[in-house]
This record gives C-alpha cells, sequence and structure tokens, in this order.
C-alpha cells in the first residue's frame, strides 16, 4: 500500500492486521495483544490503576 501524506509532519504507521485505519496506528494491537493475554492485561491494569490511586491521592492531600 502507497501511503501519500496530505501534509508534512510525523505519521504513526501501522504494520498489523489488525487495524482498521490502515496504514494510520490505532493502538488495535495492544487491544490484541491483551485479549490473548488477559491475566497479564488484568494485572498490568490493575497495578496502572492503583499507582495511579496512590499517586494521586498524595498529589491532593491537604
Amino acid at each position: 500500500m502507497m501511503y501519500i501524506p496530505q501534509t508534512s509532519g510525523y505519521r504513526l504507521l501501522c504494520g498489523c492486521k489488525q487495524s482498521m485505519h490502515l496504514p494510520h496506528y490505532d493502538f488495535a494491537d495492544l487491544w490484541v495483544r491483551a485479549n490473548r493475554n488477559v491475566p497479564k492485561a488484568a494485572a498490568f491494569t490493575y497495578v496502572a490503576l492503583f499507582s495511579f490511586g496512590i499517586m494521586t491521592s498524595w498529589l491532593f492531600h491537604p
């Protein structure tokens, strides 16, 4: 597929087959990886949100 940009600037290009907006990168490969590895994705999400909660409670504590 030949990609000719309409404007100058940086573009993220996707090389996976699952993307709905080829050749633009839309994080479809991350959804596929999370769907294949549900326990790892759940653990990562839990740790990320727990860390975000600790950080924001420390940041906004009076």
